[in-house]
């Protein structure tokens, strides 16, 4: 499912780097013979200089200051837009699926073999990050973008940790994990 979605969002011959550098390229996939028949592997690319949001949470469990904050999140929004305006939803944006590199203030989204299309259904979760999922993934009912919002919105306040968010930023995540997917961002 990563190499169908990622190929179909991620065309060898482009030229535009605009959004495509949220996403990873697959160089190649193949099959290996398993019992039970035979599993796909995907070579994607070495995200040098990278971390996941698990391991900036482990490198600052007391949270962010609020301007790495900020960005991380603008880059999370920005990124994610671009596959939804293709039609597709991640499904399952969670701390080790998010990866930051602190210098060039760049994000990428990896894992994508949960993704699917827009009002499509999650087939299946993380237990670790059960929390992070809204109740339509729990609930197994389809999913919208709102789906991918509400869980960069837990993102961002697993980050935050103890800091204390402006009023503003406090309300603008709060919108975003409400419980009814209609009355998100």
């Amino acid at each position: 499912n990563e190499a169908k979605i990622l190929n179909e969002l991620v065309p060898e011959n482009t030229k535009d780097e605009k959004f495509y550098r949220y996403l990873p390229r697959v160089f190649k996939s193949f099959k290996i013979p398993q019992p039970g028949g035979p599993r796909q592997m995907n070579v994607l690319p070495f995200l040098e200089g990278y971390h996941s949001l698990q391991e900036i949470k482990e490198a600052y469990p007391d949270g962010l200051v609020l301007e790495d904050l900020v960005w991380m999140f603008n880059r999370m929004l920005e990124g994610i837009g671009f596959p939804h305006s293709k039609g597709f939803l991640h499904g399952a944006i969670l701390p080790p699926h998010v990866m930051i590199h602190p210098a060039r203030h760049a994000a990428r989204f990896v894992d994508w073999s949960y993704a699917t299309k827009l009002n499509g259904k999650i087939t299946a979760i993380c237990p670790q990050f059960e929390d992070f999922y809204p109740p339509e993934v729990l609930n197994k009912n389809r999913a919208e973008a709102a789906t991918d919002i509400f869980m960069i919105a837990k993102c961002v306040r697993y980050l935050a940790g103890a800091i204390k968010l402006p009023g503003y930023v406090d309300r603008f995540l709060a919108s975003c994990l409400l419980l009814a997917q209609s009355r998100r961002p």
